[in-house]
């Protein structure tokens, strides 16, 4: 038996870990150096990745071994090489990680071919070995511990000879692309006017064979084109809710707000410009969500920006925008009419109140980052959040059980309608035309503004269109905002509440107020019977309108 066959052998008679361990050895490991004897010219080496399912890129590093060369890889390429008792191996490739008795195994391209090696990457002088590859396969678990998935028997190799890797070029559109195994990689063009002739001159460019579809779109990358999903059993799976049959084909998504967002256009359909980076990712779509997608945005220089959901327990939403290194950092430079109160505890620094609503009892601020298309409460405090690792936050106010498990029972992302990242939009403070100061029953406030048209109503309809705000009109101007209407106003039983003068019924709704001298002031006419220039800004606030007055109004006056 050879000596190849015998470290499996000894690798597979372990426990799993040492399994995947002595595995990586026979392809990884190695006691040997990183020195080299030429100290004029760094030695480079061109390094194939490739998953089990075909989907393949380059790479190259320089050094003395090929571990070096890994561990200065090109752009866009993150190797993870951990040490064991049986040397060093690489534990994972730009998402794809040993798992049981699936590893990367390390061959060398020697006389037109590729051949296993015996040696670590750290044993492998890169002079000896200027073209490498690395394949994921998996192995039998009893003997002859063959390979029967992955390797460059069982897929398609590219050509040494048409190798290109990819230089982290950042003008034009960045596409990722992402296997079914969960390995991805990046490529580049500014080649084109859609989004569709920069993708072909990029996989053209970087030798990814690819089949345009009849309607400008993705036929398949890799060979792999649209297919039914199977389950374990090989049975064709459906979706639980429509009954039709569920399909992986490469789904689209495109970078908003710094996170993937599914595309709801196709490539031939989308402009160059609309998006800087794409993922083009193999799977079902996440049944339009980013679910499936692990792919991390590719970090392009600048400065790291957040985009901020804060939202009540009662659906009332705005956005903001900071910048900095830390979601506090953010908070801190928050954009114009916005203010995060953050308070230093024992548990470190938390946000205790945003713009007129503040932590009460069981009642707080609930920090969640956008991930996969999912809203994912943080386990990390404002502090401990990168920017970058974060682009984009949500603040909800939660009211959580007294009681274990103190579960939340109002507010959230799961009792709430949340807004769609994409129609994200920050009033930048703008000062021109009215602005509208929107005051929830809970006391959250926000600003937002426009100066169109020449009544009242024109403006706040304009304004709640550009800003996103849920609005349905009235022949007296608010029927509902949120999805909030009026509505019979009762007291802690439920029992509807009177005037104690008139004996009327209480109701709440959007009241209006309007800034006059200073202050603001209950207004005796609707939002179609004012002129726009009849106030500089206007507060709109849910409750009962203070009986005509503006107690229940706790928003601010919008100061620039």
């Amino acid at each position: 038996m050879s000596s190849k066959n015998i470290g499996i052998l000894i690798a597979v008679a372990a426990a799993i870990v040492i399994i995947a361990a002595a595995a990586f050895f026979m392809s990884n490991g190695g006691n040997g150096g990183n020195g080299g004897d030429d100290k004029e010219v760094t030695p480079v080496a061109k390094i194939l990745i490739e998953d089990q399912d075909g989907v393949y890129f380059w790479t190259q590093g320089s050094g003395s071994t090929i571990a070096d060369c890994l561990g200065s890889a090109s752009p866009g390429v993150t190797v993870t090489m951990t040490d064991s008792s049986f040397g060093k191996y690489v534990g994972a490739i730009n998402g794809l990680a040993a798992d049981g008795n699936s590893y990367w195994a390390i061959y060398s391209y020697k006389d037109g071919a590729w051949k296993m090696s015996d040696l670590g990457a750290s044993s492998m002088k890169t002079k000896e070995n200027p073209v490498v590859g690395f394949f994921y396969v998996t192995t039998e678990s009893a003997e002859p511990y063959g390979v029967v998935a992955g390797g460059p028997g069982k897929v398609t190799v590219p050509a040494v000879s048409s190798a290109k890797v990819w230089d982290g070029r950042t003008d034009g559109t960045i596409f990722c692309i992402q296997g079914m195994s969960g390995m991805y990689f990046y490529i580049s063009d500014a080649t084109g006017t859609t989004m569709t002739e920069r993708f072909k001159a990029a996989t053209t460019a970087y030798g990814v064979p690819f089949e345009e579809s009849k309607r400008g779109g993705i036929s398949s990358l890799f060979g792999k084109g649209s297919v039914p999903k199977t389950d374990s059993e090989g049975n064709p799976m459906t979706d639980p809710e429509t009954g039709s049959t569920v399909y992986n084909y490469w789904a689209q998504f495109g970078l908003v707000r710094g996170v993937w967002d599914y595309m709801s256009t196709g490539l031939a359909s989308t402009k160059a410009d609309d998006y800087s980076q794409m993922a083009i990712v193999y799977g079902d779509g996440g049944m339009g969500s980013a679910f499936g997608l692990t792919a991390p945005v590719y970090p392009v220089e600048g400065r790291a920006v957040a985009t901020i959901l804060v939202e009540d327990q009662n659906g009332v939403r705005f956005w903001a925008e900071g910048s900095g290194e830390t979601i506090a950092d953010c908070l801190a430079g928050a954009s114009p009419g916005v203010t995060f109160t953050m308070t230093d505890s024992s548990f470190g620094k938390y946000v205790s109140a945003i713009n007129g609503l503040a932590a009460d009892g069981n009642s707080y601020w609930c920090i969640y980052s956008y991930k996969g298309g999912d809203w994912i409460m943080s386990d990390l405090g404002v502090s401990s959040m990168k920017t970058r690792e974060n682009p984009v936050v949500g603040f909800f106010y939660v009211t959580a059980e007294s009681v274990e498990p103190y579960g939340i029972v109002a507010g959230g992302p799961d009792k709430v309608d949340v807004p769609s990242i994409s129609s994200a939009k920050v009033w930048d403070g703008k000062t021109d035309g009215t602005i509208f100061c929107i005051q929830s029953m809970s006391g959250l406030y926000f600003y937002i503004n426009d100066n169109t048209g020449p009544l009242m109503s024109d403006r706040f309809r304009a304004a709640t269109t550009a800003y996103g705000v849920p609005f349905d009109e009235s022949s007296y101007g608010i029927s509902s905002l949120f999805g909030i209407a009026s509505a019979v106003k009762t007291d802690s039983e439920g029992n509807p509440m009177t005037d104690p003068e008139t004996g009327y019924t209480v109701y709440n709704y959007w009241a209006q107020f309007g800034l006059k001298d200073g202050a603001w002031s209950y207004m005796d006419t609707t939002l179609p019977n004012t002129n726009a220039a009849d106030f500089a800004q206007m507060a709109i606030v849910y409750g009962d309108g203070g009986m005509g007055s503006a107690s229940g109004l706790t928003a601010p006056v919008y100061v620039g």
